[in-house]
């Protein structure tokens, strides 16, 4: 399974070779806005509002995923309809845990470890649905190298903003290697190799022991 994040590695070419591929695509958050269509088969929403925004619901619809994971802090009012379901997409609900606690889930009806990265709540679930192999896209946020020229990490490869966290992302470098060491020695216990597709040098998925093999 491949998970895409927010981040500029997830180029529109690069998206474009996953549309082709044979591997299941799950795309967190807001990515649906620039995939090309058909590319993302599941996505996982971890911000609020995503589902009531008529421009994300739309986007996602146009990707015909199979089904949409969402935590439950991401609905509004749970009176009110959400857009995306009444256009025929099933979106079920997870539980996530603590943000500040490192504890992954031992089953499929454990909690999901919260964490501060949509990314890292996706490669849990990839996990408990069987996954034999992770690959991340996109998940560049907090890379210091980036920081350091004053680029953005947490945008599109055009340079839009996602939104609505700030354009460096949500999490700090040490927190994000912290979670993304403990999701890959929890996921390889279990057998499940963790690799890591993006070019950025220093991105704390790398700091993390991923192993490294960039797409370009």
């Amino acid at each position: 399974m491949v998970i895409v994040g927010n981040s500029p590695s997830a180029t529109a070419e690069r998206l474009e070779v996953l549309r082709h591929s044979y591997h299941v695509v799950i795309g967190a958050n807001r990515i649906c806005r620039i995939a090309p269509e058909g590319t993302i088969d599941v996505v996982v929403v971890a911000d609020i509002g995503i589902l009531e925004s008529a421009t994300d619901s739309a986007a996602i619809v146009k990707q015909k995923p199979v089904a949409v994971f969402a935590h439950s802090n991401v609905f509004g009012d749970p009176a009110a309809p959400h857009p995306i379901q009444t256009r025929g997409v099933y979106v079920a609900e997870f539980e996530i845990a603590g943000e500040h606690d490192i504890e992954l889930p031992r089953s499929k009806t454990d909690p999901i470890m919260r964490t501060g990265s949509c990314p890292a709540m996706a490669v849990q679930m990839a996990v408990l649905l069987g996954a034999a192999e992770v690959a991340l896209l996109g998940v560049d946020h907090t890379a210091p190298e980036l920081r350091a020229i004053g680029a953005p990490t947490h945008c599109y490869a055009t340079g839009d903003d996602v939104g609505p966290r700030r354009p460096t992302g949500g999490s700090d470098t040490l927190r994000a290697i912290q979670v993304y060491r403990a999701i890959r020695i929890w996921a390889e216990s279990r057998g499940v190799r963790c690799v890591n597709l993006s070019p950025v040098r220093d991105a704390p998925i790398h700091k993390a022991g991923w192993e490294r093999c960039p797409v370009d």
